[in-house]
């Protein structure tokens, strides 16, 4: 990922979560992700309003306040917080009545190209269900290009089995199976 320290910010507050929830062994790693990106715990003040959204955001969604997780999420996104920009596409997706893909595809590429490596993995997930495999290929390739162990995993079982593609699931019951198998 890009951006230092909008990236090494939500590693801040991703660990100041966890240590609030009492995990202190993912709190540890986050620190010590964040403090590599330059972040450390007695600098708060480095923290930006995208970031600080960011965080709120995250909290509405783990409570299942989903509209003002989304609200955030876009309000942040718009600061260009890369992290609320794919929370953002994955709520649009995932959680949406109706789903709305379009607005979840834009905020996917947004943050892609702004630096975040798991929107083409999130991308590519986008559509499985939707069968449309040449654009499932396209973001599998640049998940597996971007480092992503699971895009690099899915695309050596497309090439040692092409026929892998065929096989990709239809319907929402079929997709469920598939991603917990």
């Amino acid at each position: 990922m890009t951006g230092g320290l909008d990236v090494g910010t939500n590693y801040f507050c991703m660990a100041q979560k966890a240590e609030r929830n009492g995990d202190e062994q993912n709190a540890r790693r986050l620190y010590d992700a964040a403090a590599t990106l330059g972040i450390f715990p007695d600098t708060p003040e480095r923290l930006d309003r995208g970031t600080v959204l960011w965080s709120l955001a995250d909290e509405a969604e783990d409570g299942e306040r989903y509209d003002d997780a989304a609200r955030l999420f876009l309000e942040a996104a718009q600061l260009g917080n890369i992290l609320s920009m794919n929370r953002l596409a994955r709520l649009y997706d995932d959680v949406s009545q109706p789903a709305l893909p379009d607005r979840a595809i834009y905020w996917y590429v947004r943050a892609f190209r702004a630096g975040e490596d798991n929107a083409a993995w999130d991308l590519a997930m986008h559509y499985v269900p939707r069968a449309n495999h040449r654009w499932y290929r396209f973001w599998i390739r640049k998940a597996a290009e971007s480092g992503h162990s699971d895009a690099v995993e899915e695309l050596n079982r497309i090439k040692a089995d092409p026929a892998y593609m065929i096989k990709l699931p239809l319907s929402d019951e079929e997709y469920e199976r598939w991603v917990t198998s």
